[in-house]
């Protein structure tokens, strides 16, 4: 095929990786003994093959020995180990689609109003393989086989009408995605194919620069042999030099060094724009404002969405391989979690929550997609600068300030905050003689967040306010709001345990009323077959007693024309 989607319509995929030997013969020791090596295999095929020792002993020299001397000889003075430690056994797994089907019969007896037993044999037809998919594991050139089972994805304590609804039913467990399409190959084009020949001439061009610093740095110093400074003379450190004249003394000079070109510099950013250019990224100096040195959120914005802009062809190809790996996950989910597990996830209120889930929960139509732009980078420095910009103008509050920033101990910064001035409030109102509960309740109430606040009046776990200044007048205490809280989660539990109760007497009670509606069924049955005869009987009736009608009413017509004529019928009526 030469497009990855195509990958689920091939015929067979085969999937090969090397283990080590001794993994394989664990894993199937019936076959242990059969079970060979690479290097067995490559021996009986006569391939030879050398490795050649670069490292210089004394003089120097060259070790040139066949695989197994080399190998005994490194074994010797790394010590001794077992061969099989380092053999591998290259496997072969060849996922097929294998179309046989096998026929199951079925035999139901039937009794008849005579009382004779018959016997129906019934035939179904169904695949061999679930889904069609078989799985065929080989080793020793492939040789020898190691395994040929069913469809692994496959859970065969499932019910077959359950199964069929997952989705690696008939599918292969692999996904694949191209970074760049090719539409004369499957494999497509990697990026370094694009950028190789780039990246040649950007290393060319920053070599000639190389060469010319190099030539640079190392100036000469020209000295006429006139001059009469002695070479020695010309140094670093203080001193005086004496030339013979003027004119000789101005001939001592340093040697122009070369110019670098500017086509080379130029050659330099060009082949850098371009290898950006074609990689399909970007360079952070672009975003740089003039003469400032940090980055604007707008601007990590802006090259962010160019980002995915010139790459929404990988963007494509990454999520539809993230959407294919999503929905086998589910399928080993539906297939495979025959026990409890607990999920985390985010509630609408972006709390977290959890919850127990079990691979019979997860057994309904699923559609899994891929949100545009989830797979691209998110800049935690421009979602900052977004939210100290929306702070500012009032948008949001301290909370979503200091969540996004991620500050550590918001909530006991937001808590101290939102105490200070209703605290002072509450502390004076205490002096004055307000009442300790009324005290407690609304330090309970601001220390809460918001999204815990509306969910705990949709619940009914706070308390009203006039219930709490009546408990108050008759010397009673408030209700506590975590009390209240704990109340009902325990009620939820109870509710929850009678609910499954009443689910498993449910299904008892529907167990019992199927057995009793299997029963009607068969009575139902047996009657309509004494009802079939029965009609038999009125339609065998009926056909007699018009035949005879027939007779008399042609014997009636003979008379007629025997008396119309003159003749006398001898015929005599049927009592």
């Amino acid at each position: 095929w030469t497009n990855p989607r195509y990958l689920q319509k091939s015929l067979a995929v085969l999937h090969y990786y090397p283990i080590s030997l001794n993994e394989a013969r664990r894993r199937w020791p019936d076959k242990a003994g059969e079970i060979k090596s690479d290097g067995d295999i490559l021996k009986e095929l006569g391939d030879e093959r050398k490795e050649i020792n670069t490292q210089e002993a004394g003089k120097g020299g060259i070790l040139t020995t066949y695989a197994s001397t080399a190998y005994n000889i490194i074994n010797f003075f790394k010590g001794a180990r077992d061969t099989s430690d380092d053999e591998e056994v290259l496997l072969v797994e060849a996922w097929v689609r294998d179309y046989r089907t096998v026929t199951d019969k079925t035999e139901e007896q039937h009794v008849d109003e005579m009382g004779n037993i018959a016997v129906v044999v019934n035939e179904v037809t169904r695949p061999k393989y679930p889904g069609y998919i078989r799985r065929v594991t080989v080793c020793n050139s492939g040789q020898l086989v190691l395994e040929d089972t069913t469809n692994p994805n496959i859970n065969p304590s499932m019910p077959e009408e359950q199964a069929m609804r997952t989705y690696l039913w008939d599918k292969f467990p692999f996904a694949a995605a191209n970074s760049i399409k090719d539409t004369a190959s499957g494999w497509g084009h990697s990026d370094i194919e694009q950028l190789e020949d780039l990246n040649i001439e950007f290393n060319k061009a920053l070599s000639q620069l190389v060469l010319i610093k190099d030539k640079v740095s190392r100036l000469k110093l020209i000295n006429p042999k006139t001059s009469g400074v002695p070479n020695d003379a010309l140094t670093n450190f203080p001193g005086i030099l004496n030339p013979v004249n003027a004119q000789e003394g101005n001939g001592i000079h340093y040697l122009d060094y070369p110019r670098v070109p500017a086509d080379l510099q130029n050659a330099i950013s060009l082949f850098k724009d371009m290898f950006f250019l074609v990689s399909g990224s970007f360079d952070l100096d672009m975003a740089r404002e003039p003469g400032r040195a940090v980055l604007a959120y707008k601007a990590i914005a802006a090259l962010l969405e160019r980002v995915n802009t010139m790459m929404r062809g990988k963007v494509r190809s990454y999520s539809r391989l993230i959407r294919e790996r999503g929905r086998m996950y589910l399928s080993m989910v539906q297939n495979f979690y025959t026990e409890d597990r607990w999920i985390t996830y985010k509630d609408p209120e972006g709390n977290d929550a959890y919850r127990k889930v079990n691979g019979q929960d997860f057994r309904i139509p699923f559609k899994l997609t891929v949100v545009t732009g989830s797979t691209m980078p998110v800049s935690k420095v421009q979602l900052r600068e977004e939210a100290v910009a929306l702070f500012e103008k009032g948008a949001i509050d301290q909370e979503e300030l200091l969540d996004h920033l991620e500050w550590s101990g918001r909530s006991t910064v937001v808590r101290r905050m939102k105490q200070g001035i209703i605290g002072q409030l509450t502390e004076k109102m205490g002096a004055l003689g307000m009442p300790e509960q009324f005290a407690e309740y609304m330090n309970v109430l601001i220390g809460m967040k918001d999204n815990d606040f509306k969910r705990a009046i949709r619940d009914g776990q706070i308390p009203k306010f006039d219930e709490v200044i009546k408990a108050v007048q008759d010397g009673e205490e408030p209700p506590d709001p975590k009390e209240e809280t704990d109340i009902m989660l325990k009620q939820a539990e109870t509710k929850a345990k009678m609910a499954e109760a009443g689910r498993l007497e449910a299904e008892a009670e529907l167990a019992a009323q199927k057995a009793i509606t299997e029963q009607i069924k068969q009575q139902v049955q047996m009657a309509g077959v004494e009802y079939d005869n029965e009609q038999l009987k009125i339609d065998r009736a009926k056909v007699v007693a018009d035949i005879k009608k027939g007779e008399r009413e042609n014997r009636e017509f003979g008379n007629r024309i025997k008396q119309e004529r003159g003749m006398k019928s001898n015929n005599k009526e049927e009592e």
